[in-house]
């Protein structure tokens, strides 16, 4: 199996505006003559991109290196999207005249994908394709425009859905509950407060990075649509990213109408309760036929096969989704999953493993993460992983790994992500 690298140079991201090197296909090792003549030709063309023509010849040098990987086992496992995600990036890259069919092949896809709209494509190629779309669009905000371009009739029966809902509150809600349906392997959380109420979006296998493109488009999509249900001058309190904004703060500003912030823990839209529990004023919605089209839409979506296979993949579904959102135990594990704490903990012993060992190896993959996307400080990790207690957290990553998490950061090579 081929070790997976990540080359980011960031200089080169913050200059031009997009992650040029986010189309590199990642095979072989760091050392590898292959690998350094790629590096070598993408960051010649890359340190010279002047604009779009330039960030043309950063993705036909990237197309030397083969075609698009396919994720190996493990690597964004069952992390599927539903491909009625597909048809707007074609449509936007279409409006741009960005010849479509060949970047859709790299990324495994076709035009056929976007006939079948409920059919499950991977949510690692779709997020790939995502980055590269910008890359050959000329365009680092790719995402957040194709947000402020979404409609809710792109939703499908959706739009009647979320139309009929009394308040924004109640929109969001559905909103959430639905995230699984469309999107697996991916968290959206709420959290109510005394003034606010806070919508966290992420995906949950670490593995699946950079992903900007994706986090700007769906909280960009989500501010649209609650626009387009009524509100065409709302704004949230409070916008944040997982990824740096640096350079780009304005023009998310000028979309968003509030503060954003970057490299925060999560993908994050705050939300005032006045403006979440005030009525629509759309007229005509009737709660019954609402509550009738979302179990419809339950029975037609949430389909049973997409189920995890195993004991082990469910608690790891449900370990990633909750590490660094919230409390993570084995007692709320199980009850999540309808069983007894005693049954869970035999029935993963059957299956060769534990909570404990499925809980360390998300922290360990997060921890990894993080600290090899260099943009966090080490006392900010333990929280990040579920410790806290900074010092435990160190002796807990040195036991697993060998090295002190300030050693690591400072001899992980520069810009390669070992996954």
């Amino acid at each position: 199996m081929p070790i997976r690298y990540r080359f980011c140079a960031k200089n080169v991201v913050d200059e031009i505006g997009c992650s040029a090197f986010n189309i590199v296909s990642h095979y072989g090792p760091e050392g590898s003559d292959a690998a350094r003549d790629r590096r070598s030709a993408l960051s010649t063309v890359a340190h010279g991109a002047e604009g779009r023509e330039d960030l043309m010849s950063v993705a036909k040098a990237a197309e030397l290196t083969g075609p698009r990987r396919r994720p190996s086992q493990g690597e964004g496992k069952r992390a599927t999207i539903r491909a009625m995600f597909l048809e707007p990036i074609v449509s936007e890259l279409a409006r741009r005249h960005v010849p479509v069919d060949g970047l859709l092949a790299r990324h495994g896809f076709s035009r056929a994908d976007i006939q079948s709209p409920y059919s499950r494509v991977s949510l690692c190629l779709y997020v790939e394709l995502m980055e590269d779309a910008a890359v050959y669009a000329g365009d680092g905000f790719f995402g957040l425009d194709l947000g402020t371009r979404f409609t809710l009739q792109q939703l499908g029966p959706f739009y009647a859905l979320m139309s009929n809902a009394e308040n924004l509150r109640a929109a969001l809600s559905m909103f959430a509950r639905f995230q699984g349906a469309w999107q697996t392997r991916t968290s959206m959380n709420v959290l109510r407060e005394r003034e606010s109420t806070s919508y966290t979006y992420g995906i949950d296998d670490a593995a699946i990075w950079p992903r900007r493109q994706d986090a700007e488009f769906t909280l960009a999509a989500m501010t649209t649509l609650v626009r387009q249900l009524g509100a065409p001058r709302w704004r949230p309190q409070q916008v944040e990213f997982e990824h740096s904004i640096a350079g780009r703060e304005q023009r998310l500003h000028d979309f968003f109408r509030a503060p954003v912030r970057g490299q925060a823990r999560f993908n994050r839209m705050t939300i005032s309760n006045e403006d979440l529990d005030r009525p629509f004023c759309l007229g005509g919605a009737v709660p019954d036929a609402a509550r009738v089209m979302e179990q419809h839409l339950r029975d037609l979506l949430f389909d049973e096969t997409e189920n995890d296979s195993t004991l082990a993949e469910a608690v790891t579904s449900c370990v990633a989704k909750r590490l660094g959102h919230a409390i993570v135990d084995v007692d709320l594990v199980a009850r999540e999953l309808n069983l007894s704490t005693r049954s869970l903990r035999r029935k993963l012993d059957e299956e060769g493993t534990s909570f404990r060992e499925i809980l360390q190896e998300q922290r360990l993959l997060r921890a990894r993460k993080l600290l090899d996307d260099g943009r966090h400080q080490i006392s900010e990790l333990a929280a990040f992983v579920g410790y806290s207690d900074v010092a435990v957290f160190s002796r807990a990553f040195k036991a697993w790994t060998g090295v002190s998490p300030s050693d690591y950061a400072l001899h992980r090579p520069f810009g390669a992500v070992r996954l």
